[in-house]
């Protein structure tokens, strides 16, 4: 792993807008249909050279091949399934930031999500639904297999470049999912650190920065208003 010893790297957090033609076809035809496949590799492709020529030293795949930052790992597990849940009890729809900036808000709920693109389902869909866990959690590599291999393939040209892929940590998904087959929380998310160490492994043989996404502790005090700052703390 390179370091900083000469002058300050430059990386970024993860996610980048991907491309509206890639989003479309992603919400028409899914993420597995031969001609979705083949935008994603050119979309990977294109913005890891985009990073390059920007001047960022450790790139990553935009993140492109994943649905939304943390649900993305419920497409790769056995034993979730999706029950449809009312807008008022989601609770991205409210939060101290919304308190705050009631403008923007606005404004981003009538022209675009938080997440990308209006017809960018992929992000914005998930966020309608209760993913419940029904049955013992198993991973399905082919997600990861397919995103790595279009990272190393985006790298081509790039030798020697370092690169990351982002992951979920277990506790920021554990939050969002309801509980149906586990005898408690705690063994929830042990299976859920089994199978995620599945990804986490599978990126580091690849020769790849590990990047595990905790965001959920600070995005507890924004979606729990009523909260009282000793408390979060």
């Amino acid at each position: 792993m390179r370091r900083s010893t000469d002058r300050i790297l430059t990386t970024h957090v993860g996610a980048l807008q991907r491309p509206p033609e890639l989003s479309k076809a992603m919400a028409a035809r899914g993420q597995w249909s031969p001609d979705v496949l083949g935008l994603l590799r050119d979309g990977v492709a294109d913005v890891v050279r985009r990073q390059a020529d920007t001047g960022i030293d450790i790139v990553d795949d935009g993140e492109f091949g994943k649905t939304m930052w943390s649900r993305y790992v419920l497409d790769r597990l056995d034993g979730v399934e999706a029950e449809e849940r009312s807008l008022p009890r989601n609770p991205v729809f409210r939060g101290r930031d919304r308190e705050q900036f009631p403008g923007f808000y606005a404004w981003a709920d009538a022209n675009a999500t938080l997440f990308g693109y209006p017809e960018d389902s992929n992000f914005f869909t998930p966020m309608l639904t209760q993913p419940v866990v029904t049955g013992q959690l198993r991973y399905r590599p082919e997600a990861v297999e397919r995103d790595i291999a279009n990272l190393r393939a985006a790298l081509a040209g790039e030798p020697g470049r370092e690169a990351f892929l982002p992951t979920v940590a277990p506790a920021s998904i554990v939050v969002a999912l309801q509980n149906k087959y586990y005898g408690s929380e705690d063994e929830l998310l042990r299976a859920l650190a089994g199978v995620l160490r599945q990804e986490y492994r599978a990126i580091v043989d690849a020769g790849f920065i590990l990047q595990v996404d905790d965001a959920w502790v600070p995005a507890n005090w924004d979606r729990n208003p009523d909260s009282a700052l000793d408390a979060y703390l």
